[in-house]
């Protein structure tokens, strides 16, 4: 019985003992804080340089100046300083090829036939042209005229022969063409004094005018001229430029004449000359410098006396004599028109 209850009990044990839930511990291994290091991504600043683009510099603006080999001192000048002031260089060529000009060029100052200004104008429609006339002219687009007024010169030249003459004898030599010079400067005479018929014989209207041939030398020039004083007793003379000469002048000089001319005098001269009438032409180019895009137009030398011998051309008849310039400068007084 013992033996039994022994038994029941050992297996009683092994009972519970199998039914006893055993709390496992896990086993953790032990864990270090590594430190995450983050390590930065190495980037190099590339630096881009541009190379520029090679980019010409540009050639300065250009100015011909065309149509003669022959070019007087003081235009040359001129334009080389109006050139130099505008940032441009001046070159001079005897003849132009519209369709040939180079990019720069910006002004071409004409000096030969003006008759050839408007088409070369024409043909450079991207050039400005600056060309001289003697006559009055129409502007174009890009033609500019500077006109020297010849006419008035003429005129102006008969007006103080006749002012500085006593009893209004006074007379010129002039070329025979044009005509329209020798009406001028008779004229010039007429709208001082209109009829101007003086105290003694030979009464006739003053001034008087001989005309020659082209061409005509300086012996032929002084034939003329003696032939005019003897009919006329000329005190006063005008000599225009194209009959005058050194030679001729030379052989007026201590002769009993008052003179007037359109070029300065000899110094064998120089005490027997009233006055020289210019024109203005550099003043007249000075204002006819293109300036951006502004149109054609035409700009009238002004007329200027040099020369001035104040003891015939007194300082009263100046003050006379320079209204009657800036009248015809204004287009007041036509030159071919015996109007006063």
């Amino acid at each position: 019985m013992m033996r039994r209850i022994l038994i029941l009990f050992i297996l009683t044990v092994l009972l519970v003992g199998c039914g006893r839930t055993t709390d496992v511990v896990p086993t953790t291994a032990p864990t270090t804080d590594v430190a995450t290091t983050t390590i930065p991504t190495a980037t190099t600043d590339v630096v881009t340089t541009e190379v520029p683009t090679s980019t010409p510099t540009p050639a300065p603006g250009l100015v011909l100046i065309a149509g003669s080999d022959a070019i007087a001192p003081d235009i040359l000048s001129t334009i080389e300083t109006l050139a130099i002031e505008s940032g441009w260089t001046v070159e001079t060529v005897l003849t132009v090829d519209a369709a040939s000009l180079r990019l720069e060029t910006q002004v071409i100052v004409w000096l030969s036939d003006p008759a050839e200004a408007r088409p070369l104008a024409d043909a450079a429609p991207q050039v400005r042209i600056i060309a001289f006339s003697s006559q009055s002219t129409e502007a174009h687009t890009n033609l500019t005229w500077i006109v020297s007024d010849t006419d008035q010169q003429a005129f102006a030249a008969g007006y103080i022969s006749m002012l500085v003459t006593e009893d209004w004898r006074a007379g010129g030599l002039l070329p025979a063409e044009p005509a329209r010079w020798t009406e001028a400067f008779l004229n010039g005479g007429r709208y001082l004094c209109g009829r101007c018929i003086p105290l003694y014989p030979p009464i006739v209207e003053f001034p008087v005018a001989t005309t020659l041939p082209g061409g005509a030398n300086a012996s032929q020039a002084l034939e003329a001229l003696n032939t005019l004083n003897q009919q006329y007793y000329i005190e006063t003379l005008f000599i225009h430029p194209q009959i005058s000469s050194d030679e001729l002048l030379n052989q007026l000089a201590g002769q009993n004449y008052v003179f007037v001319g359109l070029q300065s005098p000899p110094d064998a001269l120089k005490a027997q000359w009233a006055a020289t009438v210019k024109m203005d032409t550099l003043s007249a180019l000075r204002l006819a410098w293109p300036q951006g895009d502004a149109p054609g137009a035409v700009f009238t030398a002004p007329l200027v006396l040099q020369d001035i011998n104040s003891e015939i051309l007194t300082e009263g008849k100046q003050k006379l004599l320079n209204q009657v310039l800036q009248d015809l400068q204004n287009g007041l007084i036509s030159p071919l028109s015996v109007a006063p």
